[in-house]
């Protein structure tokens, strides 16, 4: 087998990253493990290249330095899981539902 026949499309991933700057959707749960479940699975459901999916009990908790940044100033809503989608430095307003969530992602 050829040894660059992976670097290629290593390669096209590497320029799409650089070109479509990745984002993060941030997922805090307090207690609300269904809920959390639930915004997981509907930030699958949607075609996003380019994420990244951070799901957090809380942002007080004991977690690597780069993931509790993610989660700062984030929380859950009323005792529900909430979401956070955030671009560059600016996240949407929480949303507690996977069809908010959804929308949010597809830009809607």
């Amino acid at each position: 087998m050829d040894p660059t026949h992976g670097g290629f499309g290593g390669l096209l991933c590497a320029i799409d990253w650089h070109v479509e700057t990745p984002y993060t959707v941030a997922i805090v749960g307090a207690g609300d493990a269904d809920g959390v479940r639930s915004l997981i699975r509907a930030t699958h459901q949607e075609l996003a290249p380019n994420k990244i999916i951070v799901a957090a009990e809380s942002p007080e908790m004991d977690l690597p330095q780069a993931v509790a940044d993610l989660l700062v100033k984030k929380g859950a809503v009323d005792g529900k899981a909430a979401a956070y989608v955030c671009h560059k430095s600016t996240c949407s307003a929480p949303v507690v539902n996977g069809d908010s969530l959804q929308a949010l992602l597809r830009g809607n």
